[in-house]
């Protein structure tokens, strides 16, 4: 059943086959779902919502929503994975699955670290489907390769990796997929493209 082995645990809640069935004296756990928090003994403060989500951790203060979501978390804590299999890293039940790093925030399918479950990093996002980090301090939006994303600041459709649009001036700034930057246009065509009726540059 639900939490089956607590002693002195208090205000946890837990609702699903085996939910945060190892308990003994953390707090202030939820766990909401078949095998959700499984494993957690005595550490508090840990959200976990879908089938074996944080089933390994025994890490606190984590938040895992989706099914599978930070599954193979260990001593990791205050780390936030949200979507199915979050933390895994590119696969499920990977080599390279977040266990012990603390403070990363991991959004989207199978998102997470691109290193060994052995090294830990730390204070990371990785954010959208098979997103990955390799080092801590770091921030990543998009995967690689037919998971790798463009971000548009002004528009829907972004012509490049990074496209910046406006109202008032056309193509104000965009770094195509190749590398190469364009101002005034989408299309640049050598490593920095200045485009437009009259451009100029002005230093002060």
């Amino acid at each position: 059943g639900a939490s089956g082995n607590n002693v002195t645990g208090a205000n946890n809640t837990a609702i699903g086959f085996n939910s945060m069935f190892t308990n003994t004296t953390g707090a202030n756990n939820i766990g909401l779902g078949v095998q959700a928090g499984y494993s957690n003994s005595t550490s508090s403060n840990n959200l976990a919502v879908g089938t074996s989500a944080l089933y390994f951790s025994i890490g606190g203060d984590n938040v895992a929503i989706g099914s599978s979501a930070g599954i193979e978390n260990r001593a990791g804590v205050q780390n936030v994975y949200i979507g199915t299999e979050a933390g895994e890293g590119g696969a499920y039940v990977s080599a390279t699955a977040n266990w012990n790093g603390s403070n990363n925030v991991y959004i989207g399918y199978r998102s997470g670290q691109s290193l060994a479950t052995t090294s830990v990093i730390n204070n990371s996002i990785a954010i959208g489907s098979n997103a990955l980090v390799g080092a801590s301090n770091t921030m990543v939006l998009g995967g690689t390769g037919a998971n790798q994303v463009s971000v548009g600041i002004g528009t829907t459709t972004p012509s490049g990796l990074f496209h910046v649009a406006s109202t008032t001036i056309p193509n104000p700034f965009i770094v195509a997929s190749n590398g190469y930057v364009g101002i005034g246009t989408t299309t640049p065509a050598t490593l920095l493209h200045i485009s437009g009726t009259s451009p100029s540059i002005s230093l002060s």
